[in-house]
């Protein structure tokens, strides 16, 4: 009887060897503090210093981390600041995604005038250092973005007549190690997605390989009236996978034409090399908040259950088999 419970205490500091290290790492990295770092802003689409910034402007600033998850929402929100050269503060909208529904913008935050600026006139925009992303990082110290509005040069119409200008996008001309399942995104000056230009806007985009052959593409824009916050962006989305360490062209046309009727000086033509393949490629680069995905864990516990259940019925048959007398 003796050997058998000894031996029925090895199977459990066994099992407990077995389980201890995957309930560390199924519960562990998500955002635990310590040693993570500060969030950094990786991309804007109103830099300091900026010049001829439209009146109406959207501005997008797209963080290292999750700055979006619900528990953070409200203290991110009340992190921005714009104030006009006097210093008096301007109303605005914070635009954050549902972190559901559009898990692709979780590192982006929106920010929108209530009212149209004043043309001509020196704006600063202040992000507080208190931005906290879902793994508890916060950014290492304020953000301050100056900038000046498109000056509107008398006789109404503040610059109608500029060429509609493609302002931000997740791929540019020479980008190589691309990922092969991207979805390309395009920021404009100005609304793209209204009604009536939808289907013009969605026969400017063209992808081909290098050989100068067509490769079928998904066009998507946003409901104008549901997400306003997105009217000035349209993305692009192969439709067929892309090959590795090949070279790519998307092309814009110069009819690509915006809800007051201006269009693009001259066609865009972006070029780019997919990643080669041999690895998962750096897609989101120094993003230290490591997202598990919860499935591999689900599974992770059940392969481990199966074994735990089989050693503990192996210890039962042989507590239950009769001892040598």
């Amino acid at each position: 009887m003796k050997n058998k419970l000894r031996l029925l205490a090895c199977l459990v500091i066994c099992l407990s060897f077995l389980f201890a290290p995957v309930a560390a790492y199924a519960s562990g990295s998500g955002g635990g503090g310590g040693g993570g770092g500060n969030i950094t802003l990786e991309s804007s689409t109103v830099n300091n210093g900026d010049t001829n910034v439209p009146v109406a402007v959207v501005m997008t600033f797209t963080f290292s981390n999750n700055v979006i998850d619900s528990g953070n929402k409200e203290n991110n929100a009340n992190c921005f600041t714009l104030k006009d050269a006097q210093g008096n503060v301007v109303p605005i909208n914070v635009i954050m995604a549902d972190e559901q529904l559009e898990p692709d913008l979780k590192n982006d935050i929106g920010i929108e005038p209530a009212e149209p600026l004043q043309a001509g006139k020196t704006y600063t925009l202040t992000i507080d250092k208190g931005v906290k992303a879902k793994n508890g990082n916060t950014l290492a110290a304020d953000i301050v973005i100056t900038f000046t509005t498109a000056g509107g040069g008398g006789g109404g119409g503040g610059g109608n007549n500029n060429p509609l200008t493609l302002e931000n996008s997740t791929v540019r001309n020479g980008d190589t190690n691309v990922p092969l399942d991207q979805e390309f995104t395009f920021e404009f000056a100005r609304n793209v997605i209204a009604f009536a230009l939808r289907e013009n806007n969605t026969n400017c985009f063209s992808l081909r390989d290098a050989e100068g052959n067509a490769v079928p593409i998904k066009i998507i824009m946003a409901d104008e009236q549901l997400e306003s916050h997105l009217r000035n962006f349209i993305s692009l989305e192969p439709e067929v996978a892309l090959l590795p360490g090949k070279t790519y062209t998307i092309t814009i046309s110069k009819e690509l034409t915006a809800n007051n009727g201006n269009t693009l000086g001259s066609d865009i033509t972006i070029t780019f090399t997919t990643a080669d393949g041999s690895g998962n490629g750096g897609n989101g680069g120094g993003n230290n908040e490591e997202e598990k995905d919860p499935k591999n864990n689900t599974w992770l516990w059940i392969t481990l259950a199966v074994v735990g259940v089989a050693i503990l019925a192996f210890a039962f048959v042989l507590l239950k088999r009769p001892g040598k007398k």
